[in-house]
């Protein structure tokens, strides 16, 4: 059987100031995009450099 969801909890006044001052500081920069690896050289990771799977 599960158990219960318990319910969302709700901060006020200091407790809702110190965790929003917390979060803000433990924001970092945003992560930036970085292109896919190609298959080929995902295939060459996976399966070393002198071995190709058939195709």
């Amino acid at each position: 059987m599960a158990t219960p969801i318990k319910p969302t909890p709700v901060l006020y006044d200091r407790e809702a100031q110190t965790f929003e001052r917390r979060i803000s500081e433990d924001v970092g920069s945003p992560v930036k995009v970085t292109r896919a690896p190609s298959l080929d050289k995902a295939k060459s990771l996976v399966f070393g450099r002198d071995k190709q799977p058939a195709k």
